[in-house]
């Protein structure tokens, strides 16, 4: 349908946000506020001065960031209305120019005198001020001179060139032929269709699909191989000039995660990646195949049951699975329902795929493409455990402390989607359902907690090749993802060749070191979930004053406060028995 044949009750409210009307004025004021603030370049940095700035400043990023959101909210809804594109293009440019003339206030700060950042943090009255004091005391050694800072910021529109380039070529430029099925019927390629061809019944659909898409990318490796070592060698470059040691250090440090965690991970899921192999001998039985090849792995291994969920009905399940929660979560549970925070259906021109987000003022809004599956049913569980957390983290926290990092974003996500796929396992009789949603968990850990994380190895060894000056080219890159995935699918599966091109299309890629974080926070979320399921004293209490910590905590320290310690692989290593806990649940199911 078109953007205006939309229902309103299934548009999310953004003039609950922002009154477009304002722009001009608003735009103004900001502009006022940013010259104010450039004013205290040349002035002495002493306690009561640098609360004064840090106070102005924030209070000038909630603004501009409620109208950014705003209209990338709008964009969103349709990316055919050439207003919203420009209005979008001139709100990122303010924004750009704003940091640049602002980049000088954390760099200044830094500089100020240990003693007086200390008697910020030793001022009780001052405490929303603490954690970014801290931060910006241990980072102190990373900050440039104040026009060097600014030289820096003013690349920021430029140094995003390779995944710029990598998102134009995969999302417009890349054309895939059409792809044939058993019966020589005409299928269309595209990436948004190949997510569904490739779960396909029809082998043949699954394979040509497969091989198509791949073909795609390999008949551009050197292009796109050269576009993410471009993206290597601006880390490189960052982290030479911010005196890191390594890539892996620069990224995990402004957080304080140490590197063991991240090497805790991989050391733990492939000392025990014998477990995937198992779930790959139980794709090959369940799929009667001769042999399994990778485009098998996807498919499920159980026929589609026929399950049609109305968005009421899909609202009404989530609510009930997650009644085992408390009064409060139940509260912005029903908020969330009865407010418009959500954006349900699909229209043409409108964002695919589904996110939570919003302003420090705004709804933690939800944006969809229901289509009435059980896919969709737990996509709502998702994002709604997002929109969850960041309502109980801007409630409870000042606006520098509540954009909790994205270290810890998909555990509310992964918590809310595991207690739904117990409830519905506990309430189903259906064997086949049963053995349906089985699968749906086995693809979580397939797919999160194993995929990932063979991301994760690659994107480290690819890193380590640039900072050890060893050569490296699309065959470095082509060889090293392939060696991977044998190493992490096993060797009674066929890997075919051509997946040693699969790398140049995952955009994540070019976010340097980001997808660990998905298999991190699938781990705690498991952990959480299965101590909730076992009435483990206080465990809920634990986990909604957890969400309510936004950043005023580090991230290790706040899921800390879970009982959970990072530093040990204890969580990771419970994660793969679950895994294969579920395998044998699959394979006994009745």
């Amino acid at each position: 349908m078109k953007r205006e044949e939309q229902e309103l009750k299934n548009t999310w409210d953004l003039n609950a946000m922002y009154n477009p009307d304002n722009l001009d004025k608003d735009i103004a004021i900001i502009n006022k506020e940013v010259d104010s603030l450039v004013t205290f370049k040349d002035i002495n940095f002493t306690k009561d001065v640098i609360i004064e700035v840090l106070n102005k400043y924030y209070d000038l990023l909630i603004k501009i960031e409620n109208i950014y959101v705003y209209y990338s909210h709008q964009l969103d809804t349709d990316f055919n209305n050439s207003e919203y594109i420009a209005q979008s293009n001139y709100i990122k440019q303010v924004y750009n120019d704003i940091s640049i003339k602002l980049s000088f206030i954390i760099p200044k700060i830094s500089k100020v005198d240990n003693s007086i950042l200390e008697s910020i943090i030793n001022d009780t009255k001052l405490s929303d001020f603490h954690k970014s004091i801290k931060d910006i005391m241990h980072n102190k050694k990373r900050y440039l001179s104040e026009e060097q800072e600014q030289i820096i910021a003013s690349y920021s529109l430029t140094s995003s060139g390779p995944y710029q380039v990598f998102s134009a070529f995969s999302n417009a430029d890349l054309k895939f032929n059409d792809v044939l099925d058993s019966n020589n019927n005409n299928h269309e390629l595209t990436e948004g269709t190949y997510s569904l061809l490739i779960r396909s019944n029809d082998q043949t659909l699954r394979k040509n699909a497969f091989n198509e898409l791949l073909k795609g990318y390999a008949k551009y490796n050197q292009t796109l191989a050269t576009t993410y070592i471009l993206e290597l060698k601006d880390a490189l470059i960052n982290m030479r000039n911010r005196h890191f040691s390594s890539t892996l250090e620069q990224a995990l440090e402004p957080n304080q995660i140490d590197i063991i965690i991240y090497h805790n991970l991989l050391n733990s899921i492939e000392n025990n990646i014998s477990i995937n192999h198992q779930y790959m001998d139980l794709r090959k039985k369940e799929l009667n195949l001769s042999q399994l090849h990778l485009y098998d792995v996807y498919v499920p291994m159980v026929d589609e049951v026929d399950t049609d969920y109305s968005f009421e009905q899909a609202k009404s399940i989530v609510k009930e699975a997650l009644k085992i929660m408390p009064l409060e979560y139940q509260e912005v549970i029903d908020e969330a329902f009865n407010n418009r925070w959500i954006d349900v259906y699909e229209n043409d021109g409108k964002r695919s795929g589904a996110y939570s987000g919003g302003s420090y003022k705004s709804y933690p809004y939800m944006l969809l493409n229901y289509h009435n599956n059980i896919n969709d049913v737990f996509t709502l569980a998702h994002e709604l455990g997002h929109s969850i957390h960041s309502y109980f983290s801007n409630k409870n926290n000042s606006y520098q402390n509540a954009n909790y990092k994205i270290f810890v974003a998909e555990i509310a996500s992964t918590v809310n989607e595991l207690i739904l796929i117990n409830y519905l396992l506990n309430n189903e009789e259906d064997v086949k359902i049963k053995k349906y949603l089985l699968n749906y968990l086995l693809e979580q850990f397939r797919t999160t907690l194993i995929r990932q994380t063979m991301f994760a190895r690659f994107e480290l060894v690819s890193h380590q090749l640039v900072e050890d000056n060893k050569p490296i080219s699309n065959e470095v890159l082509n060889e090293l993802y392939l060696n991977i995935n044998k190493e992490y699918f096993g060797t009674n599966i066929i890997i075919d060749d051509i997946i040693k091109y699969e790398y140049t299309r995952i955009p994540h890629f070019y976010y340097n070191y980001y997808v660990y974080q998905y298999a991190t926070s699938f781990s705690i979320a498991l952990n959480i979930v299965n101590r909730i399921l076992n009435k483990e004293d206080k465990i809920i209490e634990k986990y909604v004053n957890f969400l309510k910590l936004g950043d005023s905590v580090l991230p290790v320290d706040a899921i800390a406060t879970l009982d959970i310690n990072l530093k040990d692989s204890k969580v990771f290593d419970n994660a793969m028995q679950e895994y294969a806990h579920t395998i044998e649940l699959f394979k006994n199911v009745r």
